[in-house]
């Protein structure tokens, strides 16, 4: 008997935004994983996904679309509902496409780093939050 589909839940906000080289790469990991037998690709966004995802094939699942959410918010929500959607989508491991992971979650967890820009140029990185956030995350990996 064969074993289950591995569930790979996805965060999508890096879809659902202009992110460039970010959703390039999002959209392409979305897409090859999706075309795999022995995956079962989920997403969860605070936004709704791009007409792009929905077009992906196999079709996959999108979890908890919300209006458009300022950085901030997008923190809150990554470290607040984003974990009970992995929960609720019963996810095997969750890969963030755009830095960031929740620190709670059973599931194991990719965070993608795709340059090191906070360190080099912190200056173009407003906030307190975001350069603790940062170091923290580097230090942890």
């Amino acid at each position: 008997m064969p074993a289950e589909p591995l569930r790979v839940l996805i965060n999508a906000c890096a879809l659902t935004a202009n992110a460039a080289g970010i959703r390039a790469y999002a959209y392409e990991l979305a897409a090859a994983l999706a075309r795999r037998d022995d995956c079962d690709v989920l997403f969860a966004a605070p936004e709704p996904a791009p007409p792009g995802v929905k077009r992906l094939n196999p079709p996959v699942t999108i979890f908890g679309a919300r209006p458009r959410l300022r950085a901030a918010t997008l923190q809150a929500w990554t470290q607040s509902v984003l974990p009970f959607r992995m929960h609720q989508s019963n996810a095997d491991v969750y890969h963030g496409t755009e830095f960031t992971v929740p620190v709670f979650s059973r599931a194991p967890r990719v965070g993608m780093v795709h340059d090191l820009a906070f360190l080099t140029t912190p200056r173009l990185f407003h906030g307190i939050g975001t350069k603790v956030y940062f170091r923290a995350m580097v230090e942890t990996a």
